[in-house]
């Protein structure tokens, strides 16, 4: 075999082994983008009612709609105020929102509240925030009732699957002299009880079935360089 021969033979090998070698890095370079994974909460309805010592409540409770954000997630958030006269003993405030939702998210989504409260002629007792999804309690934040209450949490859905409902529950009680007073609670249509609002984070963990595609890849790319060295030798 001539020179000329010998190297037409070697630029042979080379192009196939860079064919070879471009596709298996072009699936890595895909495989490695996590898919998007968005949840869309819809609104359905918002009541306020009221137990023990606290009369019919005045006043009235909505839930509006987000706005898609840049993850892809639509969250809502429940907002309005209460208002009730309590005879004397304890009285609660329950306001109760909930509808439907589609999708599903592979991470974790925003879930925060701020709400305020009074009550003349009487002292401030407890309050009870709850929140489920798919029927089941995910979220149960509870403690004194101050003038203000506000927080927030990040709660981990990976584990729901597909989620179909939520539900959104606050209960406020407050304890009234014997001469009786006035309770309320309001939660300010600028800071409200949301939930998946625009900041949730898209969760870049890939799937198992990535992982899976990425390491036979990897290991092809291995068998390639080992009959690459052994043709050269």
């Amino acid at each position: 075999m001539t020179s000329v021969e010998r190297a037409r033979k070697f630029l042979e090998n080379k192009g196939r082994v860079i064919a070879l070698t471009v596709v298996p890095l072009a699936s890595l370079v895909h495989l490695a983008i996590p898919a998007k994974a968005a949840l869309i909460f819809d609104t359905t309805t918002c009541n306020i009612s009221s137990s023990g010592s606290a009369n019919s409540p005045s006043g009235s409770c909505s839930i509006s709609q987000y706005s898609p954000g840049t993850d892809g997630n639509t969250g809502v958030a429940m907002y309005g105020t209460g208002s009730t006269y309590m005879s004397g003993g304890s009285g609660t405030l329950k306001f109760d929102a909930s509808g439907g939702a589609t999708g599903s998210y592979l991470g974790s989504i925003p879930f925060a509240w701020d709400f305020n409260n009074s009550i003349g002629n009487g002292s401030l007792s407890t309050y009870d925030l709850q929140l489920y999804l798919n029927n089941s309690l995910v979220l149960d934040e509870n403690g004194a009732l101050l003038a203000t209450v506000s927080g927030s949490t990040s709660l981990d859905v990976s584990g729901l699957g597909s989620i179909t409902s939520y539900e959104i529950l606050l209960r406020t009680t407050a304890l009234a002299n014997s001469s009786g007073g006035t309770f309320s609670t309001t939660i300010p249509g600028g800071s409200t009880i949301d939930l998946a609002h625009q900041t949730a984070a898209q969760n870049t963990t890939p799937e198992p079935a990535t992982v899976g595609l990425t390491a036979s890849a990897l290991a092809f790319l291995g068998s390639l360089a080992w009959w690459r060295r052994r043709k050269t030798s």
